[in-house]
């Protein structure tokens, strides 16, 4: 449960070309919470509950317009008659496992009749959905407790979403591998209104799994033969996935059943074929404020996009729903459950054959604009000469520069400071030097951090030893000297493993190239910028607190990085 496993899109797989919200979740449409509580016990037991919430507010006074499609029926859908019928939504949605789901829907009833406001509700229709985990945990024994929906309820975020093996997703299959949450979101231009789509699913299918197009079910090893386990997982087409799908576009029921459809071709393009024993569910809502509707009232609203411009919405659930199931799978570990192992899908295998087929996104960079020329060239062109009594600083490194302070949980940049963030993820140290003159030297900056070397040692663009690493330092080093730019490296963060590349050991490389670091800047009296010391465990890994997958920093790690920058920017400017 401790390594660290990427999303889909942190391990260069983009899916689709429209852009993901902030999270890239379903909470990336405002309102939308989701939460999860997970019972694990041994083998025994690996089940639990998600909830989905349309809005902060009680749900049967301000209901959703929502609509239900049926892939393949075969499966417990309670509360779809009354959606169907009505086109509206009174009810949190909520996921577990299939024999749980009565137990569930009747403490969901209880929690719900107990909420203020609630005293003379005679009638609710509770949604709740399933998928069967009877493979990884004993279905029979009905383990769903009022404490765990309380708890699914009470957990809810409104940011970042947990993935693979939690909540609802603690116990599926998918593939024959490990299956679980996933989610995605996917933002309209402009002209196309600027809405969000957002999808949740409970993976628990079968079929040949496609990733961006490339069967990669073709070159994987037999799913039970590498889980080592008597009692094979199911791989076949049989199993079952809920799809939820939010959107704050403005829709009704019948245009959200016309988007819930769109749903089902995103989880063809992963391999389905929704065969006979799979239930198929799309539940999808609108949050849209204008449309939100008041049991009391003698007319409802239904407000509604225009049928000749749903494609945009159409193309965004698609995307999203294929992402969100890729997801699942991506971030679900190998677990050990009541008939047998289900193990997590093989990363390593997938990305080979990926890249063998040019479907990473470095792929398509080397191909192209390899050093990115294109990402700040119009910002650059944008940005005004530095003032004299201001001291420009550019940061200039690869993801974990490029995500500081773009996202809820990455930290601050530097508020009311002159400096400018030109990180790009994946980027290794040759990338950088190509894209040095136009993203550092045109800025006319007094001061660059530079943050590299992490991409190298996981070979993002082929093969690299620690003295090519060095060299490309030391050529950035000399055209900053140059220009009259005063130059800070800082260490290499800490990491035990890389998830995009989970065969590579980048410990003992990352403190050579760190200590190669530390003696060229004594030598060249630059600044050197230590954040390995601050950050690292005792193993060469990452502190715990400090990053969600060990490499990347959150906020309490770009909160340790924070002070020692400026110190180091503060000491190359006396």
């Amino acid at each position: 449960m401790n390594e660290a496993r990427p999303r889909t899109r942190d391990a260069g797989i983009v899916i689709g070309t429209m852009t993901p919200g902030a999270d890239n979740a379903i909470t990336d449409v405002a309102g939308v919470g989701v939460g999860h509580a997970t019972l694990t016990e041994g083998t025994r037991f690996h089940t639990g509950i998600t909830a989905i919430v349309p809005h902060a507010g009680n749900l049967y006074q301000q209901r959703v317009p929502a609509a239900i499609v049926i892939g393949n029926g075969f499966g417990k859908l309670l509360g779809v008659t009354q959606v169907q019928e009505l086109g509206e939504l009174e009810t949190p949605i909520l996921l577990t496992g299939t024999l749980g789901v009565w137990k569930v829907a009747d403490a969901l009833v209880d929690h719900l009749l107990r909420q203020p406001g609630m005293e003379k509700v005679y009638s609710i229709n509770p949604v709740v959905g399933e998928t069967n985990d009877g493979y990884l945990s004993d279905i029979r024994a009905r383990p769903q407790t009022p404490a765990l929906v309380a708890q699914a309820l009470a957990r809810l975020s409104h940011g970042a979403v947990e993935e693979g093996d939690v909540g609802a997703g603690a116990g599926t299959v998918a593939f024959g591998w490990k299956g679980g949450i996933g989610t995605s979101s996917r933002v309209l231009s402009k002209t196309d209104g600027s809405y969000t789509v957002g999808v949740l699913v409970q993976s628990n299918f079968g079929g040949q799994l496609t990733i961006a197009g490339v069967p990669v079910w073709k070159q994987l090893p037999d799913p039970a033969e590498y889980a080592r386990t008597m009692t094979a997982p199911p791989t076949k087409g049989d199993g079952s996935i809920m799809i939820v799908v939010a959107t704050d576009a403005p829709l009704d029921a019948a245009a959200l059943q016309r988007l819930a459809r769109r749903a089902l071709v995103g989880l063809a393009r992963t391999g389905s074929v929704m065969s006979n024993g799979s239930g198929d569910y799309v539940i999808a809502f609108s949050t849209a404020k204008e449309n939100l509707r008041s049991p009391d009232a003698a007319t409802q609203p239904a407000r509604s996009v225009a049928a000749e411009h749903m494609t945009p919405l159409f193309q965004a659930v698609a995307e999203a729903t294929e992402e969100a199931i890729l997801n699942s799978l991506f971030r679900a570990h190998t677990v050990h459950g009541f008939r047998g192992t289900a193990a997590a899908l093989p990363l390593d295998r997938v990305l080979d054959a990926l890249h063998r087929a040019s479907a990473l996104v470095q792929d398509d960079k080397r191909s192209a604009d390899w050093p990115e020329l294109s990402r700040y060239r119009e910002d650059n062109a944008r940005l005004a000469a530095a003032a004299l009594d201001k001291n420009r600083v550019v940061f200039f490194g690869d993801s974990i520069t490029d995500f500081w302070g773009r996202g809820e949980d990455n930290g601050e940049f530097f508020p009311g400071k002159p400096y400018v963030n030109r990180g790009i993820s994946g980027q290794t140290t040759p990338q950088m030097l190509v894209r040095f003159a136009q993203d550092v030297v045109a800025l006319k900056p007094h001061v660059v951090v530079v943050l590299a070397g992490t991409n190298d040692i996981a070979g993002n663009t082929g093969p690299a030893t620690p003295q090519m690493i060095e060299d490309n330092y030391a050529a950035m080093a000399a055209i900053a000297r140059r220009n009259d730019i005063r130059v800070v490296f800082a260490s290499i963060l800490p990491a035990k493993a890389y998830p995009w590349r989970l065969g590579i050991r980048p410990v003992p490389a990352i403190r050579e190239v760190n200590a190669w670091l530390k003696a060229y800047c004594a030598r060249e009296k630059l600044v050197y910028l230590d954040y390995y010391s601050a950050m690292a465990d005792t193993d060469g890994g990452m502190r715990a607190g400090l990053s969600s997958d060990g490499v990347h920093p959150n906020a309490a790690g770009y909160a340790v990085m924070a002070p020692l920058a400026q110190r180091a920017i503060d000491e190359a400017l006396k």
